[in-house]
């Protein structure tokens, strides 16, 4: 999520606050969404910060933040800012440890000038909340045709850092059927490009072009290596021709069209 610099006491108030109450009763999650917005409610609408913590000497006009592990009480938050046509400012990485009540500024761990990209430069896997895992892309400033990722699998105390061969600018989808499977698909959005990485995006390969969208198979008859995508013509030159939809069961190395 994005949000103004002068929104960060509140979230950091809102989870603070819900994660100093009784653990709920609910029988379902809808459950639990009802009790939390019951919770929430009122202290919005108060509009008085029930603990405070200031980000010193930090401007920046958007912020992202996650959790790190459920329950864990880690924090990830990313601060950043970005020019028209590429970075801008250098960006900084925080961490709490006790449900946003306080953070500590870890961008040294990451780098001396980190440039983290805005649209996509903080991810998680989606369905497993508990995991401690995320995932950073940052700008190489060094060469504009390439990417950083940095991931850290204990909710940020180290990290490890990639090159990745292209421009990561689209959103990472990870394999949905094994829990924490190093298996990962993106699309360079400008190239049309697909890329796999079996590494946790370590290392990266094309596995088919001109892809307008794709996904993992979650079909219990397909293999687990499987892809489909739907494409256009490599040689057409018309966006309104038809699209071809395609399968691959073996991590794109061959593909039928269905």
């Amino acid at each position: 999520m994005l949000f103004k610099p002068n929104m960060i006491i509140l979230l950091a108030v809102v989870v603070l606050t819900f994660t100093s109450i009784s653990p709920f009763d609910a029988s379902s999650s809808s459950n639990v969404c009802d009790l939390q917005q019951k919770l929430f409610d009122p202290i919005i609408k108060s509009g008085k910060a029930l603990e405070v913590f200031y980000f010193v000497n930090d401007t920046k006009e958007t912020i992202q933040l996650t959790w790190a592990g459920e329950n864990s009480g880690v924090l990830i938050l990313v601060t950043m800012t970005e020019g028209e046509s590429g970075p801008g400012l250098t960006s900084d990485i925080y961490r709490s440890d006790n449900n946003g009540k306080t953070f500590t500024k870890i961008t040294q761990q990451l780098g001396e000038s980190i440039y983290i990209r805005r649209e996509n430069g903080l991810q998680r896997h989606q369905n497993q909340r508990d995991s401690k895992e995320l995932f950073v892309i940052c700008y190489d400033v060094e060469n504009m045709t390439r990417s950083m990722i940095f991931v850290t699998e204990d909710g940020g105390s180290t990290w490890e850092r990639s090159s990745v061969p292209f421009v990561l600018s689209g959103q990472l989808r990870f394999y949905p059927r094994e829990r924490l499977s190093p298996w990962v698909l993106t699309l360079e959005e400008k190239t049309s490009i697909l890329y796999l990485s079996l590494d946790n995006g370590k290392t990266w390969k094309n596995i088919h072009d001109n892809v307008v969208d794709y996904f993992w198979s979650v079909y219990e008859i397909d293999p687990g290596e499987t892809v489909y995508i739907l494409y256009h013509p490599q040689s057409s030159k018309n966006a309104s021709e038809r699209h071809i939809l395609a399968k691959s069961s073996d991590f794109g190395l061959t593909w039928t069209e269905l």
